[in-house]
């Protein structure tokens, strides 16, 4: 993972990508895990990382990390909770992490709307990293609503069953040089 830290670090060295998505084609195809491997990468490196479950649908980081999952992103974008209250700790220094909360009736909306904007750029003022588990790509299309918002995309792919073409073709044109994933691992 930190070959895949430092290559998301340099790969656009005039304007760091302090924030971005991670997806993939499909589900199952191990993006949370990635998310998670990349953000404790560079919280051991001394970044102060944010991982956000956006993942609207079917979240699993508050699983994962064992904090409460009842209120989070949702709840924050819906007016009902404050953004610090909100944030949990974890055992690894420097990573923290934003649940999910309450499944929305309308995940994408919410990763459209001005106040998930202005709270990505409130969170990238206040930590080093935001990281986004995002839903797979061809499934939904919240993931392709926040790899607009974000300075960068990384897509994880299955070897030997998902092409790199075919996983580019589903971000846009604009933020698909911005991704490190065609460059990491050609298949």
């Amino acid at each position: 993972m930190q070959a895949i830290r430092t290559s998301l670090l340099f790969t656009s060295p005039d304007q760091p990508m302090r924030t971005m998505v991670v997806t993939s084609p499909s589900p199952q195809e191990g993006k949370t895990t990635a998310a998670i491997s990349v953000a404790i990468a560079m919280a051991q490196s001394g970044n102060r990382v944010l991982l956000v479950d956006t993942d609207m649908r079917r979240p699993r980081l508050h699983k994962t990390f064992g904090v409460p999952g009842a209120e989070g992103l949702a709840s924050i974008l819906l007016g009902n909770a404050r953004t610090e209250q909100m944030i949990k700790t974890t055992e690894v220094p420097n990573l923290f992490v934003l649940p999910c909360g309450p499944i929305p009736p309308n995940p994408a909306e919410l990763c459209q709307s001005e106040r998930f904007c202005a709270l990505l750029a409130a969170l990238a003022r206040d930590f080093d990293r935001v990281i986004l588990d995002s839903p797979p790509v061809m499934v939904v299309t919240d993931a392709v609503v926040l790899s607009t918002v974000v300075d960068g995309t990384l897509v994880v792919a299955r070897t030997g069953e998902t092409s790199r073409a075919a996983a580019a073709r589903q971000l846009p044109a604009h933020r698909r040089c911005r991704g490190a994933a065609a460059r990491l691992h050609p298949q």
